[in-house]
């Protein structure tokens, strides 16, 4: 024989039984899921809220970056005025005094050597050497040596160099008597120091 369960409990107690238990599980899920939307939506309001305030900082910024684009070029504005004005002064700074490269060349040059033409080319001003062109007669070779040697030996001039020499024969000189009316006609390039 088999023992059987009796229930004692009425059918109708059991049935509230089941259905409070049913609504308690289905109201705690339907809270859980009103939970989770509301953290969610919380979640996002607080991330656009950030991303707001990110964008407000942005535009400040980027005004402020307005403002100092256009203090830079007024100041680039300014600077190149500057250089300008700075280009004005050297231009008319360049202008050099040459009165000892006329007493360096003064006492290189012999009786029997003269100059036709001396041409200077002072370069910009922060250069210190400045290029001499230096074209003439001589009597003879020997006095033309005599000038180069002379110039090489002097401390202001350097890369002293003859660039031609020929000789020309043409009216005669109003010399003294005895000299021949030939002469060399020359032309030195060198630098010299300006000071």
């Amino acid at each position: 024989m088999a023992v059987r369960d009796v229930n004692l409990i009425e059918s109708d107690v059991l049935m509230r039984r089941m259905v409070t238990r049913r609504l308690g599980l289905w109201s705690a899920c339907m809270v859980l899921s009103l939970a989770l939307v509301f953290g969610l939506y919380l979640y996002l309001n607080q991330h656009m809220a950030e991303q707001q305030d990110a964008l407000a900082d942005l535009k400040t910024v980027h005004a402020n970056l307005a403002g100092k684009v256009e203090e830079i070029k007024q100041v680039q504005a300014q600077l190149e005025n500057l250089k300008q004005q700075q280009a004005a002064i050297e231009a008319r700074t360049r202008t050099r005094s040459y009165a000892g490269l006329l007493q360096h060349l003064a006492g290189s040059m012999n009786p029997d050597t003269w100059l036709t033409r001396l041409s200077i080319d002072s370069g910009s001003a922060r250069e210190t050497d400045s290029v001499c062109e230096l074209t003439g007669y001589a009597l003879s070779n020997d006095r033309l040596g005599d000038l180069l040697n002379h110039l090489s030996a002097q401390s202001i001039f350097s890369r002293v160099a003859l660039k031609y020499a020929k000789e020309i024969k043409g009216r005669p000189l109003v010399l003294t008597s005895g000299r021949p009316d030939k002469r060399i006609e020359y032309r030195i390039d060198c630098n010299f120091e300006a000071r």
